[in-house]
């Protein structure tokens, strides 16, 4: 038996990642914040699910925080490296109203912690020390995120510090921040970072036993009333003018969906909007078609059978299957198993081959082809293979060649006593004359 394995396509894609595909699954549905993007990315490609004022420039706040700790990764490979807090980390941030991860200066602490308490409890003098030890001042490592967003294709995004505390110059759009998103998300140490609801700092010189970092997500949850729900990881961020922000992400089997808001107007009101997204995706289901009726699946090459060359696998009915809303045909393995081949006679209620429908690892279907009638074997056709495969037999081959081989030498010999009679010369037996 030997297996096909393939995938049925009802619809063709163009598989490229610098191209969103146009999704119109979420194009119905109500949200609170004002700014929102939803993408959907997979092995194949990356498909735009819902857009809401997508390319409109908004305030990121603390969803600035995710560029800086994406820079900061290509420029420091030492996570245990220390690092000791200065005055410069922390200058002006609690008169701007900036949340900070609780760190104190002259605290020397490692870059991972840094990472964290960047990620987690959005301190911005977590990402003045790490733009401090990477570019030697926060002006300069904004450089740096600037020109990463405009490798990113990030074309419509400024940023002025790496905190996300306000400023007019400092805006960005959810459209932008899906770009920084897909790369952010290809780091496995970021992406885990992310998904951390809490994190224990390394022990330092000011803290024998470090200091318990927190998830803003955690606090958004507790206070706001709002559950986290199918959120895996994210980070979060407001203030006045930028309302409240989330870009977070969540999984369902291969595929990643990312969700970014901007611009909510009540606590918490951010993971439920995100939420109102998942569960859509996630729980809601619609009917997927997996082959239409009388739909030739495969072939049997046949042996031995006057007039027809192969069987047909056909699926007698159409197969449409409930699946949640994220899940299309091209996500599902059709697995088609059947001979190479086969000969006549085919007896009744044979098995032909099999058809199995699984998305990752659970089935949804499988339908046993069976052959509905005898296939009669044709005899000129089935002697004739005999004869033929008779006659490649080793013995027969041997027999046949020494057999050629004696007639030729036969012929050749004969050939060979006729040529030289002709070519021998004659004799004179003329009359002779006699002397007396």
């Amino acid at each position: 038996m030997k297996k096909y394995i393939s995938l049925l396509l009802v619809l063709i894609f163009s598989l490229t990642l610098l191209s969103p595909i146009e999704a119109q699954l979420l194009q119905q549905i109500n949200v609170d914040s004002r700014f929102m993007s939803v993408i959907e990315i997979n092995e194949r490609e990356v498909i735009n699910h819902f857009q809401k004022n997508d390319d409109a420039r908004m305030f990121p706040a603390s969803m600035t925080k995710v560029m800086t700790v994406y820079v900061a990764l290509q420029h420091l490979d030492d996570l245990e490296q220390q690092i000791t807090l200065t005055s410069s980390d922390f200058a002006g941030l609690r008169e701007q109203g900036a949340s900070m991860a609780g760190f104190v200066e002259n605290e020397i602490v490692t870059v991972n912690d840094l990472l964290h308490g960047s990620l987690l409890s959005s301190g911005a003098e977590s990402t003045r020390a790490l733009a401090r030890i990477v570019s030697g001042d926060e002006t300069s490592f904004v450089e740096l995120m600037n020109k990463e967003a405009k490798q990113l294709g990030m074309n419509d995004t400024n940023f002025v510090n790496t905190s996300g505390l306000h400023d007019e110059q400092h805006y960005t759009t959810t459209n932008d921040l899906t770009k920084l998103m897909i790369s952010a998300l290809e780091n496995d140490f970021l992406k885990e970072m992310m998904s951390s609801l809490t994190y224990q700092t390394s022990p330092s010189n000011l803290r024998p036993n470090g200091i318990k970092l927190s998830n803003t997500l955690n606090l958004y949850s507790a206070i706001g009333g709002h559950d986290i729900g199918h959120i895996k990881g994210g980070k979060t961020g407001w203030t006045p003018q930028a309302g409240y922000c989330l870009v977070s992400f969540s999984e369902f089997e291969d595929k990643i969906v990312v969700v970014i808001s901007g611009d909510g107007f009540e606590y918490g009101i951010q993971l439920s909007d995100h939420n109102i997204i998942y569960n859509e995706l996630f729980d809601n289901t619609h009917l997927v078609e997996i082959f239409q009726k009388n739909q030739e699946v495969a072939t049997i090459p046949l042996q031995f059978v006057k007039d027809i060359e192969s069987y047909p696998l056909v699926i007698e009915d159409n197969v449409s299957i409930e699946l949640p809303l994220i899940v299309t045909s091209e996500d599902l393995t059709i697995e088609i198993t059947h001979p190479e081949s086969l000969a006549a006679p085919i007896e009744e209620e044979t098995i032909m081959g099999e058809v199995n429908v699984s998305y990752g690892n659970e089935d949804l279907y499988s339908y046993t082809f069976v052959n509905p009638e005898i296939i009669e074997r044709s005899a000129l056709a089935y002697y004739t293979f005999v004869f033929v495969n008779w006659l490649k037999t080793p013995v027969v081959l041997i027999t046949l060649s020494a057999i050629l081989i004696l007639l030729f030498s036969a012929i050749l010999i004969f050939y060979l006593i006729r040529k030289h009679r002709y070519q021998s010369p004659r004799r004179y037996y003329g009359k002779r004359k006699w002397r007396l």
